[in-house]
């Protein structure tokens, strides 16, 4: 990107999340008239306020010319899959959704701020923040963007939240030698998240301050965002490997508290130098930078991204994304291999089952019909259900089979489907391991 089209992004975007994120202006006092006297005038009103989104999405149709809005159909949709996604973690989160004109172009804009408005007046300040957005260039059609104080909200917490002392084992520890004292998190264009962890370790004298400094890389890679970390520790070198095998156990762990969220950190040991390590850029890019959407008439739209950004102003991803028809699959997770005691008559066998899938759009919305050959369903049409499986009859070294099938419908009318095959097998308790007759979901007892 141009540096022309930075300092127009930052005009346009730039400005902070939260309550931080609400500006003011006010116009000058006195203007100075050519070849004149100086005329004071009154003091005007400050400019209405401004609340920009915590992030935001901005498509336009691809099939229209000049690229546009989407069409209506697609609005409901747009906000359903965004709030069902952030359902967990941000159950009161205010999406707000509208058709933004910045001279003569014009982009569907999703903004979602993760608290409800406080007031009347914050929700016309949120308002005036969506109409602020502008993230796509000319021949874009989709665009993500990310608020740096949210971004700094997010570590933040996990930083107060985390412990600050270690003990040589890299164990939290409040009287521990090693202490972490403080983070800062800088956005550096054009594609880099720096995360610097500071602190000391005071078991030598005079104590040994410490830097860790994880730098997160953003590029396009093929038609998605990647992101690559290098972490680097600095410090006394004499003192380095000693306070590495501490700081490689005992990193804390700043996770973003967002769907499908990755630790910033992984243990790692036996090593003398720091691993690599994912910070909060990594962690923004997994989360936010979508690489597909469920749309209605069983479509799904796939980003091509050809453009990522990181300033002052946060983290950008931008492209064009293509349609296409959804394949939707299921599977059911749950034990297929048992264990009962024999001999048996009628004997029942009681287990969990739940289905997972994927391209089905509309999760509170989904039909689901549970089918047992030989058993009872003893919650239909949930994703999770127990099964209690009848008429176990047989003896020792006999194998019972029994089926389990599933069919999953979405809102849109497609559908998938798929049967486990359950096998019983009766045994004699005084030889098997009787643990899998107490507890068969055990991995050691699930066969394959």
């Amino acid at each position: 990107m141009s540096e022309s089209r930075s300092k127009s992004d930052a005009k346009r975007i730039g400005g902070q999340s939260g309550q931080d994120s609400i500006q003011y202006v006010r116009e000058p006092v006195a203007s100075r008239l050519r070849d004149g006297p100086v005329i004071d005038l009154p003091p005007l009103p400050p400019r209405p306020a401004t609340w920009l989104p915590d992030f935001a999405l901005q498509v336009r149709n691809p099939y229209q010319l000049p690229l546009g809005c989407v069409s209506a159909g697609l609005e409901q949709p747009l906000i359903d899959g965004i709030r069902s996604a952030l359902a967990a973690e941000y159950p009161q989160a205010d999406i707000q959704l509208g058709c933004v004109q910045h001279g003569d172009r014009s982009a569907t804009t999703v903004g979602v701020w993760t608290t409800p408005p406080p007031t009347d007046a914050a929700k016309d300040a949120r308002q005036r923040g969506l109409e602020s957005v502008d993230i796509l260039l000319d021949d874009e059609t989709l665009g993500i963007w990310v608020n740096p104080s949210f971004i700094r909200q997010l570590v933040s917490a996990e930083f107060a939240r985390n412990p600050k002392r270690y003990n040589s084992y890299g164990t939290p520890d409040p009287g521990g030698s090693v202490h972490i004292t403080g983070y800062e998190l800088q956005f550096m264009a054009p594609d880099r998240v720096v995360t610097k962890i500071r602190g000391y370790d005071d078991r030598p004298w005079p104590d040994v301050s410490f830097t860790i400094t994880v730098t997160d890389t953003l590029t396009v890679a093929g038609f998605g965002i990647g992101c690559t970390s290098a972490t680097e520790l600095d410090t006394h070198e004499t003192w380095a490997n000693v306070l590495t095998s501490v700081l490689v156990v005992a990193l804390l762990p700043l996770v973003a508290p967002i769907p499908g969220s990755i630790g910033i950190f992984e243990t790692t040991f036996g090593t003398s130098r720091p691993p690599n390590i994912g910070g909060p850029g990594c962690v923004i890019a997994e989360n936010f930078f979508i690489d597909e959407a469920l749309l209605p008439l069983g479509l799904k739209a796939i980003a091509l991204y050809n453009r990522v950004r990181v300033s002052s102003i946060g983290m950008i991803a931008a492209g064009t994304f293509d349609l296409a028809g959804r394949e939707p699959e299921v599977w059911i997770a749950g034990p297929r291999n048992l264990v009962v005691a024999g001999p048996a008559t009628g004997a029942t066998y009681t287990i969990p089952y739940g289905v997972v899938g994927q391209e089905l759009r509309g999760d509170d919305g989904l039909s689901i019909v549970w089918t047992a050959n030989g058993g009872t369903i003893v919650n239909q049409g949930m994703k999770q259900t127990t099964v209690v499986w009848t008429g176990i009859t047989g003896v020792v070294g006999d194998v019972v089979e029994r089926t389990l099938d599933v069919e999953v419908s979405d809102i849109d009318g497609l559908s998938a489907s798929t049967t486990l095959v359950v096998e019983i097998k009766i045994v004699d308790p005084n030889e098997e391991d009787t643990i899998c007759l107490k507890k068969p979901w055990l991995p050691k007892c699930r066969g394959g």
